[in-house]
């Protein structure tokens, strides 16, 4: 770990062991290091203290609202993926959702398999281990999309959720426009129910309308259809053509998952929303999130008013971890499905107990009043001026002059980041080294494969086989074999990797594969 010596002096919630970022000093005599975070250590050696080398560890049991920041490649994702993992083995009192619009998260049910960094979790005192906590949601409509071993459960929202706002948003419409204007009676015909051209009043359907009763009621309702005070036909036509295609999004359900699946004690849920477009992914996010805030907001005083009959069936205390968030909550005055319900969420999240980590290589292009409320951040390294003076505007602790430097910022090391709190007991912001991830971390770069290490690819087709062999018959194992070998130019037989796991006893020899007599279907 690189020392860097800083002119300042500093001074941390700490004990002989490690120092606290976020924790109140009521909270820690309290708990201690109970529910801390580990993060990292303190990477600095500065004037007047003996902080350098120990542990930082960031507290989950306050509501807080955190953001990470650094250029592609700098490590942010992997910090969020950190503070995720802790969250899991430190706090199960909370339930944490995983924003993933990279689709790199499933593989924290995985142990840390990186070569690289067997050695450095040794030397943090570190052991590879998957987090079996982890429960990965993507949309109804991209099932077919995603290799099975990388999801476990649908995720979907109903229509219902959706304000009239939401709709103009992700369709690109004025609100006050026409098509604005038809969406919003749209949504009243379908809440206090309406008549047909042909007479018939549809009862009202609350919560549980499909987009497709959407579409009926712009094709049936009488008064939409009225030459005199409905809406022309191409308006119609345009903004049905617009409800066909959110259809295919495959996010939709009259039921919806339900958020007591989501936000669970003990259980880390990621919604993989890679496979939809900005737009979309905007607008779930927006859904979910305004939910949370609002279920918490009811949970809470519940809870304070000690009912216990009336807690049943709401969530716990909350943490929502969204990556690349200036996609989903931009600055500059442009707005998405997601501004609003995010900006609430950061402001009023306190009281109910909702936490917010936000992740992104662009700090300038997202909302300053996200910012403004940050009261924990971490900054990787950054290039553009205009990210650099964002996190220096914002840094809820004073930095030091050398931590202003354009060139210093520029010139973090990978896995090195400036962290710093509004808490009385943290002087300044300081340098803290991110500790190694124990499990995958997906987010790397991918190179082309020049050289493969034939056993380990080998050990790799033994397992996809052994998974395979009671549920496929000879020839779709022959043709896993064959696509393995025609990728990475190797020279795989079936019937050798069989043998082997005979050997191995790891499959029990009931058909003659071998032979050609195809296995259980």
């Amino acid at each position: 770990m690189d020392r860097i010596v800083v002119d300042k002096e500093l001074n941390l919630l700490s004990s002989e062991d490690y120092v606290f970022v976020g924790r109140k000093s009521s909270v820690f005599r309290k708990y201690g290091e109970k529910a801390g975070m580990y993060v990292g250590k303190v990477a600095e050696i500065p004037e007047n203290s003996d902080y350098f080398g120990k542990k930082v560890l960031v507290d989950s049991i306050s509501p807080h609202a955190i953001f990470i920041c650094g250029m592609r490649g700098s490590g942010k994702s992997y910090t969020l993926g950190v503070i995720a993992e802790e969250i899991a083995l430190k706090n199960d009192a909370v339930g944490v959702i995983v924003i993933d619009p990279m689709g790199i998260f499933w593989s924290m049910k995985q142990k840390n398999k990186v070569e690289s960094e067997k050695f450095t979790l040794e030397e943090w005192g570190l052991t590879p281990q998957g987090i079996k906590s982890v429960k990965v949601f993507i949309p109804k409509g991209q099932t077919k999309e995603a290799p099975e071993e990388t999801w476990d459960k649908i995720f979907t929202i109903r229509p219902s959720e959706l304000t009239v706002e939401d709709w103009c948003l992700t369709f690109d419409v004025d609100r006050f426009d026409v098509m604005g204007i038809l969406l919003d009676r749209t949504i009243e015909c379908l809440k206090n129910g309406y008549v047909t051209k042909k007479g018939k009043f549809v009862e009202g359907k609350a919560k549980d309308y499909s987009v497709e009763d959407m579409i009926h009621v712009i094709e049936n309702e009488k008064s939409i259809l009225s030459h005199e005070k409905g809406f022309k036909s191409a308006t119609r036509r345009a903004l049905i053509a617009r409800l066909k295609g959110a259809k295919n999004w495959g996010i939709f359900d009259e039921k919806g998952t339900e958020l007591k699946d989501l936000s669970k004690r003990s259980q880390i849920s990621v919604i993989d929303i890679s496979f939809l477009e900005d737009n979309v992914r905007a607008l779930v996010v927006g859904t979910l999130a305004r939910n949370i805030l609002n279920t918490r907001k009811i949970v809470s005083r519940q809870e304070a008013s000690g009912v216990l009959s009336s807690m049943i069936g709401g969530i716990p205390v909350t943490w929502l971890l969204i990556d690349e968030a200036h996609i989903l909550v931009p600055g500059g005055g442009r707005k998405t499905a997601a501004s609003d319900a995010l900006l609430e969420y950061v402001r009023q999240g306190r009281q109910p107990g909702c936490s917010i980590v936000l992740a992104t290589q662009q700090p300038s292009a997202v909302d300053s009043r996200i910012l403004s409320q940050t009261d924990i951040l971490f900054c990787h390294k950054l290039v553009y001026g205009d990210d650099i003076n964002a996190v220096v505007r914002r840094m809820p602790s004073e930095m030091p002059r050398m931590f202003k430097n354009r060139e210093f910022i520029q010139n973090l090391p990978i896995g090195m980041a400036i962290i710093g709190d509004k808490q009385e007991e943290t002087s300044r912001s300081f340098l803290v080294a991110i500790r190694p991830r124990i499990s995958q971390h997906e987010g790397r770069e991918r190179q082309p494969i020049f050289e493969i290490d034939p056993d380990v690819m080998k050990e790799n087709v033994k397992n996809i086989i052994c998974e395979k062999y009671k549920k496929e018959n000879k020839d779709a194992l022959e043709k896993i074999v064959e696509m393995v070998n025609e990728d990475y130019n190797l020279n795989f037989r079936l019937e050798d990797i069989l043998q082997e796991l005979r050997e191995e006893k790891r499959i029990e020899d009931k058909e003659e594969i071998m032979a050609g007599i195809e296995t259980k279907k």
